[in-house]
């Protein structure tokens, strides 16, 4: 590393610049990575909370309808998805997107035509999907949007003993 870093040239400064130019842009490119899969994870948790809280929400119903032998459930409340979603983030509005505001005023990411729909027709058996957006800027500019979809699905099971 030290013959790469000193030149009897005089050419030294510069290809200690390169190099540390090539090296700030790999970690600029990890860090972003990171950044992204962060936000992924999170918002993938949450949905997974919002659906669990809607099994628990309809869980008398669920029950009976176990009990008596059959896990059908007649209808999807996808109105409550979508306000139980929307108070879980704390995202705004603008029509059909929920958006996550960072300090600075600029969109940290967006969530876009959240849905929720049986995974077997009408079991308790539940996905839920997004279009993740994330914004990716280069030098304080929105270059494009990073747009991911997302999809969790949960279950309503009993325990045998």
């Amino acid at each position: 590393m030290r013959r790469l870093l000193t030149s009897k040239a005089g050419m030294s400064h510069v290809k200690t610049a390169v190099l540390v130019l090539v090296m700030a842009m790999v970690f600029s490119a990890v860090f972003l990575y990171t950044s992204i899969m962060t936000i992924v994870q999170a918002s993938r948790d949450q949905t997974q909370r919002v659906l669990d809280d809607f099994v628990m929400h309809n869980s008398i119903e669920i029950f009976d309808r176990l009990k008596n032998g059959d896990d059908l459930s007649e209808e999807l409340d996808e109105l409550f998805y979508k306000s139980e979603i929307f108070s879980a983030f704390s995202l705004d509005i603008s029509g059909d997107c929920l958006y996550a505001v960072s300090d600075q005023g600029g969109v940290e990411y967006g969530i876009a035509h959240p849905h929720v729909d049986y995974e077997v027709q009408n079991t308790l058996q539940l996905k839920a999907g997004y279009d993740l957006a994330i914004p990716i800027r280069f030098a304080g500019n929105h270059l494009f949007d990073l747009k991911i979809p997302v999809v969790v699905k949960s279950y309503y099971v009993l325990k045998y003993d």
